[in-house]
């Protein structure tokens, strides 16, 4: 046998017109002399070396398979690079863009990284990532999100899973300013501002603003927090106010604004003059027809001496009505004031009582003595009666 030596390549057909496409023929046989120099067989490529472009027939017709710099063409194209984008023709778009089998492609590689994911754009073109089996998103090195049990890890976002291991990157949601520091274990902040951990384990703060909290753990902390540090350990702590909703309104709006809330005061007199310690105005002091039922714990102490003490407890009932000559207050039986106290000779007092602007108790200090006020008061109402 003889040894055979050859280079073989294959030409193209090529046209050099600017702006010039192939085309298809109207017969199928290009010696019949009513071809074109632009027509091609199906399955015969053509190059325009002026343009950079590509095309090859199939039996769809003429398809471009790539451009140099332009979007524009006549010709039917699969890809456009139009600089700096490559962009799916109006021709060949589909409804999906698919792999060749079932999780056969990934998109990007961990060296070679896709740049942003644009999604949706309107309300009836909403985005959905489908994830079948579970989803994970992480970073580099870490986990962020997973669901349906999908991973045990040290992901701070866990749905529908099982996993009960530490957490080195605690979960913030919607949250500003927030610190978590020291051996953090479990924590989770919700629509936060200005939250500093340290040292916690399972605590929880929501809806909290310059909460400190330090050396606790099994701690659930809600609302405001005064810049104080909790350190008391399986409890909930309620910041600013409390509410406790437990009835909805029955139609008749009297149960509206009807929660039981809890509030604390303070206040320091140095003189004997009356002063409001817990104001609770009314719901309305234009209409009236409002009914208030408060209880109170009041403590005072002289800053100098921890042994002059006045204690007391209190409640009242209170109610604003109309009558043809205009809002008249009532004070419903007896306010109960029951007081225990340590001071001599002139001693401190408090009292509660009702005015145009709402229910008041109200502390009288003694002139030589520098007294310091806390009131923990609660109360709830019946509004909108005729």
């Amino acid at each position: 046998m003889s040894k055979i030596e050859q280079y073989s390549r294959i030409i193209n057909h090529a046209i050099s017109t600017n702006g010039t496409v192939f085309t298809v023929p109207t017969s199928n046989d290009h010696t019949d002399e009513t071809w074109l120099a632009t027509d091609l067989y199906i399955g015969e490529l053509g190059v325009n070396v002026t343009d950079d472009k590509v095309y090859v027939r199939t039996s769809n017709g003429i398809v471009q398979l790539t451009t140099g710099s332009t979007a524009s063409s006549t010709a039917a194209s699969l890809f456009i690079f139009d600089s700096p984008d490559i962009e799916i023709a109006a021709t060949y778009s589909a409804n999906s863009l698919s792999p060749n089998g079932l999780y056969y492609s990934d998109l990007g590689t961990t060296s070679n990284r896709w740049k942003n994911l644009n999604l949706g754009g309107s309300a009836t073109t909403i985005g959905t990532i489908d994830a079948n089996g579970g989803l994970i998103v992480k970073e580099t090195s870490n986990y962020i999100l997973v669901t349906n049990n999908a991973v045990s890890s040290d992901a701070p976002i866990e749905i529908d899973t099982s996993s009960n291991v530490n957490k080195d990157r605690v979960l913030n949601l919607n949250s500003r300013y927030v610190i978590n520091s020291g051996s953090t274990n479990y924590n989770v902040t919700i629509a936060s501002q200005t939250v500093t951990m340290n040292d916690a384990s399972k605590a929880v703060v929501i809806a909290g603003e310059n909460v400190s909290i330090d050396t606790l753990s099994n701690v659930v902390h809600l609302g405001k927090g005064y810049s104080k540090q909790s350190l008391e350990s399986d409890q909930i702590t309620a910041g600013g106010s409390l509410a406790i909703r437990g009835v909805d309104d029955d139609g008749s709006t009297q149960y509206l604004n009807s929660d039981w809330i809890t509030k604390q005061s303070k206040l320091r007199t140095s003189n004997a003059l009356i002063t409001d310690l817990a104001d609770i105005d009314w719901y309305d002091a234009a209409l009236g027809g409002e009914v208030v039922q408060v209880k109170a714990h009041v403590v005072a102490t002289d800053i100098a001496d921890a042994s002059l003490i006045y204690s007391a407890e209190i409640s009242g009932v209170y109610s604003i009505g109309g009558t043809a000559s205009g809002l008249v207050l009532y004070e419903i039986g007896t306010p109960i004031v029951l007081e225990f106290c340590s001071f001599t000779s002139t001693i401190p007092t408090v009292e509660i009582g009702s005015d145009a602007a709402g229910v008041k108790i109200k502390a009288q200090g003694t002139g030589s003595n520098t007294i310091q006020w806390l009131c923990s008061y609660s109360y709830h109402r019946l509004i909108n009666i005729v």
